[in-house]
């Protein structure tokens, strides 16, 4: 994860995934308050080059190389089992 002109994603990632900051989450481009309490976050990655402090609020879960139309699947299948 790299931070350029456009800002840190880690640090964003950081603000909603923490539970003192994230039912009080402020979008400052549309300039919105959201309660992300209730929300599951799936992130991909294609290293686990990943801050440690960011990594201790994740579950990684490692999947083997698959077709497009069993990944879609899967996403599916994660999103229906957060509701």
């Amino acid at each position: 994860m790299a931070m350029d002109f456009r800002g840190d994603p880690a640090s964003a990632l950081l603000e909603v995934l923490d539970p003192e900051q994230n039912h009080a989450f402020n979008d400052h481009y549309l300039e919105v308050d959201y309660d992300l309490s209730d929300v599951m976050f799936v992130a991909t990655a294609n290293t686990l080059e990943i801050p440690p402090a960011l990594r201790d609020r994740m579950e990684i879960i490692r999947i083997p190389v698959i077709p497009k139309m069993r990944r879609s699947i899967l996403l599916y299948a994660i999103s229906c089992l957060s509701k």
